[in-house]
């Protein structure tokens, strides 16, 4: 069985989220390629941590990307670790405990959409 990783989970949501915003936004394609490198790292954190899995959400009002992970729990003791470079990306971030009582990692990236501008800007003359 394969395993699934961040990435899976993100694409398929932000896929759905996308025909749901379409056609007054569109993906920015950079920024979904920077989400894919930040997944890279929540793939890190769930091998690391022994992840149990991955919930990912998009705001329909804002149109952030929120990715939770569950652990049982995490101990961080180097200051150089690879999750705080992460946490740095994101909008914001927090920890809250699951039903079952293990961790959940909450982290909410910045949008990956952009409004389609409904007339061409040479009309104005620009």
């Amino acid at each position: 069985m394969r395993k699934i990783n961040c990435f899976d989970v993100v694409s398929e949501v932000v896929s759905e989220a996308g025909n749901q915003f379409s056609p007054t936004w569109k993906i920015k394609e950079a920024d979904y390629k920077i989400l894919e490198q930040y997944c890279q790292y929540i793939d890190r954190l769930a091998d690391e941590f022994e992840a149990e899995y991955y919930a990912v959400e998009v705001c329909p009002y804002d149109k952030t990307v929120s990715i939770s992970v569950e652990t049982p729990d995490i101990s961080i003791c180097e200051k150089e670790h690879y999750f705080f470079s992460l946490i740095k990306r994101t909008v914001r971030f927090g920890f809250s405990s699951s039903e079952n009582g293990s961790l959940l990692t909450h982290f909410v990236f910045p949008r990956l959409w952009e409004r389609v501008s409904e007339l061409p800007l040479h009309i104005f003359g620009r």
